[in-house]
């Protein structure tokens, strides 16, 4: 909630900016600052100048603000959402005739207040009339790129990718389960913003690279969830990755029981090269994260990471709509991703007997 004290400063700064033209408002934002508002490929984007020296955030610090008047411009967006923390940027979608097309992306320094702003402000009330809905932008990063032969290494793929493209973080590469020599035909890309990223997909686009003999395949990843950090506070999972194939699920238990004990342990679950470690207390999974951290199996070395929970997992994702549509997404895509929603948690025999496909339904609503 915003304190008194917060919402005096908004009510000063409304009273004050009455007085003043829209052109005069916006100037005195920037008064005194290193920030700068410029119009680019119909957006208008507050952020600080490239001489300024301020580190962007990191991932998972954008909002999406939804249904906005469209006269609201950031002499009110970025007061009032700075009630809630420190303000990196602010983008908002113009059309052709200088009104703003309804919605912006508004972006913190820390992650903590992203999640507030979300928690107070979607269903708030803006000029005491309108409802605005904010919620976490998906701030995708992420590329997945396939078609890639088989043998190559992680290092041939880092290499070669690093001739085309520009701000990579990190490139995944899983191996075959029961043969490591081989990877499993492709790998994600981790950039280090989501512009960087969509320069990346343009680059790369099937057509334009063609490597080891045959074109690759390049499309976003689906972005991972970026859970609140209050609610990560709670969690008493940890998540093991990269396990060797050939341990098996009473082999990894005696290695752990050896490392952290299991007095405190509920269950640890293994799934192919992956597992999960159950925990009766945070302080006792917090107390493993550190001493598993580095930990090598078989020449491997494990990633240990905490475990999101269920309701963040992919099967829990796919399974239901997403709760804030950005306007921009067409009502027909809209309808076709619910209907492949409803469609995939039918019972297999009745998905079966159902004479509406995927492709028959989006044939029939074009």
């Amino acid at each position: 909630m915003c304190t008194p004290s917060a919402m005096n400063k908004l009510t000063l700064w409304t009273e004050h900016a009455k007085n003043l033209t829209k052109a005069e408002r916006l100037e005195k934002l920037l008064v005194g600052t290193d920030y700068q508002i410029i119009q680019n490929n119909g957006q208008r984007i507050y952020s600080p100048r490239a001489s300024s020296g301020i580190a962007p955030p990191p991932k998972g610090t954008e909002v999406f603000v939804g249904n906005l008047p469209p006269d609201v411009f950031e002499d009110e967006i970025i007061p009032l959402f700075s009630l809630k923390g420190a303000i990196y940027n602010v983008r908002l979608m113009m059309d052709f005739f200088g009104r703003n097309r309804g919605y912006a992306f508004v972006a913190y320094f820390r992650v903590e207040d992203a999640h507030a702003a979300v928690d107070f402000f979607n269903n708030y009330k803006m000029r005491n009339k309108t409802k605005i809905a904010v919620s976490m932008s998906v701030d995708n990063r992420r590329l997945f790129i396939g078609n890639i032969p088989r043998c190559t290494t992680l290092d041939e793929i880092k290499e070669l990718l690093k001739k085309f493209v520009e701000g990579i973080v990190n490139v995944i590469l899983y191996s075959e389960p029961y043969n490591e020599r081989l990877n499993r035909g492709f790998v994600f890309v981790e950039f280090g913003s989501h512009r960087l990223a969509a320069i990346a997909r343009r680059q790369l686009a099937p057509g334009n690279l063609v490597v080891w003999g045959q074109p690759i395949f390049v499309d976003w990843a689906e972005p991972l969830p970026v859970v609140n950090p209050e609610i990560m506070k709670q969690v008493t999972k940890l998540y093991l990755s990269n396990i060797p194939v050939s341990v098996n699920s009473d082999q990894l238990k005696s290695i752990l029981y050896d490392l952290i004990g299991c007095t405190n342990i509920l269950k640890i679950h293994k799934i192919s090269d992956f597992a999960f470690i159950h925990f009766t207390q945070r302080k006792y999974a917090e107390q493993a994260l550190r001493q598993l951290t580095g930990l090598v199996i078989s020449d491997k070395v494990i990633g240990v990471e905490w475990a999101r929970p269920i309701e963040y997992s992919k099967t829990h994702r796919m399974g239901k709509m997403p709760e804030n549509y950005c306007k921009s997404v067409p009502p027909t895509m809209r309808r076709l991703v619910q209907h492949s929603i409803n469609l995939r948690n039918k019972p297999k025999e009745k998905r079966n007997s159902s004479s509406g496909t995927i492709d028959s339904w989006r044939r029939n609503s074009e």
